[in-house]
């Protein structure tokens, strides 16, 4: 199943979930040992908050045509996914069977497996970017990356990637790696969305 239709699946849950949930919820949970945190009721707002300025950023970093000499970026249709392909199956909201969604959990969400993917999906995207020196991205994006996770996730990081070198090929990969995360970042908003309806007083 593609992340476009799982999204649609999370947009469907979540049109229902509003007409009869009220936001009540914290971002809290671990997951192999790492923690996330919650101190305060209002710590989930943020995050959301947060995803969504960085969604802003990627979309801006991806309107910028200095970064892409030789091609135009909004031309490129594929994109490239460059974690373990877990988060979007590990954060599918519980819903009723025979929904249409097929690729449906079939055992109950789990807050933390699904929010030590995100860190982990996180850390990666940063990771990457960090190694494409001439995109010029550590003081926006990278940064509203580090916010998203200080706010929300404790994790220890990877090694950092090495710097690429500034030619064709790495300047298309940026592209696609830049528009899959910015999918990636859709459905991260839509599932700290998801934890925050779900948890009903």
């Amino acid at each position: 199943m593609s992340l476009q239709k799982i999204d649609f699946c999370f947009s469907a849950w979540l049109v229902l979930a509003l007409l009869s949930t009220h936001f009540a919820a914290v971002c809290e949970g671990s997951a192999g040992g790492q923690q996330h945190r919650a101190s305060s009721p209002d710590v989930l707002g943020s995050c959301l908050e947060r995803s969504r300025t960085l969604l802003a950023n990627v979309t801006n970093a991806l309107g910028q045509k200095d970064n892409y000499e030789g091609f135009n970026c909004s031309q490129i249709l594929l994109s490239l996914d460059i974690t373990n392909g877990m988060t979007v199956k590990a954060c599918e909201p519980d819903t009723e069977e025979n929904t249409g969604c097929s690729g449906h959990r079939k055992t109950p969400f789990n807050k933390s497996a699904c929010l030590g993917n995100i860190s982990i999906d996180l850390w990666d995207y940063k990771n990457e970017l960090l190694s494409y020196k001439h995109a010029n991205l550590e003081g926006t994006l990278i940064k509203r990356v580090d916010e998203l996770l200080e706010d929300s996730f404790t994790l220890t990081p990877a090694p950092q990637t090495a710097t690429l070198e500034n030619n064709f090929e790495n300047r298309e990969r940026l592209c696609k790696v830049l528009k899959a995360f910015r999918v990636r970042i859709v459905t991260i908003s839509r599932v700290l969305s998801y934890i925050k309806l779900s948890r009903m007083s």
